[in-house]
């Protein structure tokens, strides 16, 4: 799902990395000398900002090898943990930015030198997303310093402050961190730890990476049909795309800390399925943390209204068996099969207590072959739903309200549409944004069609182009896209009988000393082709004119 310099893995989670995915490494040139100049302000130029969360930044992950601990610090006005980051100004560049922020988070004391020494900071990664609507780029810069224990400060390395939280290495391979915003700090960390790191490594999410899978008129797969089923409009999945990408960054993915918040902005209440639950349910890849498109499909899989038959209804299955597997193991033990077994009697408004609940999984085992302490499998599971053999597993796995409708009405992050490209004003020089229509903000939409320019002026030879991705037009309107190019168009006869004319026309001068002996006139025949043309053009003028609420009547 991401963009490489050699190679690409396959669509979904990388088997190995989020952010470390772009496998080959490339030159990095020497690291210049720290020097005091690196801190000093640059003003006059301001960060590049799209809306209040988004912006070019650099991140670092920083590492003390005396204690083996690394630093990490509180994303601003959020509860979770992640790698310190500064937000990149116009004028610096990475490297002077990166050291800037290094000195200022282990500054121990008063003066300009009093900070921790550290090693010069290395390129690890550069990863860049495509903001929907927009189209722009945002780019976050990873960088890896570590600690070079500086005899002069003995006693203050590794102290957390308001700034800098030092974890042990032993939480990073361990997954041991709660509030944990994005997994990039356990990637990074256990990469590093391992010697397995490609330093250097590019990686890129494209518009076309994230719209893989649309809610298409004719599904292309089984999860295009999920969000079909589901009723999501290509529109939706462009504002869900902008909120996810909002809510996460700098991080590229979704930690359940992360994951918790945002659920919780739009609703979630103690009366919803566990989220710990749901979360596990939505990671189809087996990972702590959740990709756009898992997390988009887990919503349409959640969602109230999506069908429980045909294809969506067996991605369904695959998202209630993941819900009940507690301890992850791909099975569903005695207690998973009961509290299964306890919803579906449950949602049916039968008798649920622990004979019931015996005897209806006794019942269900037996049916599959197996014994009631034997554990089932996914493909034991799908084949008891589609024999109908755990009647009121439609209703497992569902939301009482439609996330879709509420992460439209909360709007808990700006609209991509209306984002104007701004910059931050940083320091007493400020740069006046452009106003005229020159500099503003373009908006551009691909075409449906190509076509040649002939020498005449003419256009030919249209082509349609495949752009369903990025417009979402219904098809009358695509039709009409495309005919306005085609030789039958009627506006285009038109003006070839009047460039046929002109051309039979050249040269011939109706005024002036000289005249021609014969002038050209159009014939009988052409002038009333061309009347009874202009009508019918009139004709469907007025008919436009009157459907349309804009023009006074």
């Amino acid at each position: 799902m991401s963009r490489k310099s050699k190679t690409t893995k396959p669509a979904g989670m990388p088997s190995r990395t989020p952010s470390l995915e772009s496998a080959a490494s490339q030159t990095v040139a020497a690291s210049p000398r720290i020097g005091r100049q690196a801190t000093e302000d640059i003003y006059g130029g301001g960060v590049i900002a799209y809306g209040s969360h988004l912006f070019d930044c650099c991140s670092i992950l920083i590492y003390c090898p005396k204690h083996s601990n690394f630093g990490l610090s509180r994303i601003s006005s959020r509860k979770g943990l992640w790698m310190p980051f500064v937000a990149l100004k116009s004028t610096e560049g990475w490297y002077p930015s990166t050291v800037a922020r290094l000195k200022q988070l282990l500054v121990v004391g008063s003066g300009a030198k009093n900070f921790l020494s550290f090693s010069p900071p290395e390129l690890l990664h550069v990863y860049r997303i495509q903001l929907p609507t927009l189209a722009r780029f945002v780019t976050r810069i990873t960088y890896f310093s570590q600690l070079t224990h500086d005899p002069k400060h003995p006693t203050n390395c590794c102290q957390s402050n308001k700034s800098l939280t030092w974890i042990s290495a032993e939480d990073i391979t361990n997954q041991n961190i709660a509030d944990l915003w994005g997994p990039e700090p356990l990637v990074f960390g256990n990469a590093f730890l391992s010697n397995n790191i490609d330093r250097g490594a590019y990686t890129e999410f494209t518009l076309r990476d994230a719209m893989k899978y649309l809610p298409r008129d004719a599904p292309k797969t089984f999860q295009d049909e999920l969000l079909k089923s589901a009723q999501f409009t290509e529109k939706d999945m462009t504002k869900v795309y902008g909120e996810f990408v909002q809510h996460v960054y700098p991080s590229q993915y979704m930690a359940f800390a992360s994951f918790s918040d945002y659920m919780k902005r739009i609703g979630w209440t103690n009366n919803e399925p566990d989220l710990q639950s749901v979360f596990r349910a939505f990671a189809f890849n087996g990972q702590n943390y959740l990709s756009y498109h898992e997390f988009i499909l887990g919503i349409a899989a959640l969602d109230k209204n999506t069908t429980h038959g045909g294809r969506s209804g067996e991605l369904r299955c695959g998202y209630i068996f993941r819900f009940y597997d507690a301890n992850n193991d791909n099975l569903l033990d005695y207690n998973d099969m009961k509290a299964l077994t306890y919803d579906m009697l449950k949602f049916k408004n039968k008798p649920c207590d622990d004979e019931s609940v015996e005897k209806e999984m006794a019942r269900n085992s037996s049916a599959l072959g197996l014994a009631i302490n034997d554990p089932i499998n996914s493909e034991m599971f799908m084949k008891g739903v589609g024999t109908m053999l755990f009647r009121g597993s439609s209703a497992l796995f569902r939301c009482s309200f439609s996330i879709i409708q509420q992460i439209l009405l909360k709007r808990s992050y700006d609209s991509m549409s209306s984002i104007q490209v701004a910059e931050i004003e940083v320091g007493p020089g400020k740069k006046p944004r452009g106003t005229c229509p020159r500099c503003r903000t373009k908006k551009y939409i691909l075409a449906l069609h190509s076509v040649k320019l002939h020498f005449e002026g003419m256009c030919i030879d249209p082509q349609e182009v495949n752009q369903d991705d990025s417009q979402n037009l219904s098809k009358p309107q695509k039709t009409h896209e495309i005919n306005q190019f085609s030789p039958d168009f009627l506006p285009n006869r038109m003006m070839d009988w009047i460039r046929d004319f002109a051309v039979a026309a050249c040269g011939v001068r109706l005024k002036g000393k000289r005249t021609l002996p014969k002038e050209l006139t159009w014939t009988k025949t052409d002038r009333e082709k061309l009347s009874t043309a202009i009508i019918k053009l009139c004709q469907d003028a007025q008919h436009l004119l009157q459907k349309d609420g804009r023009v006074i009547k």
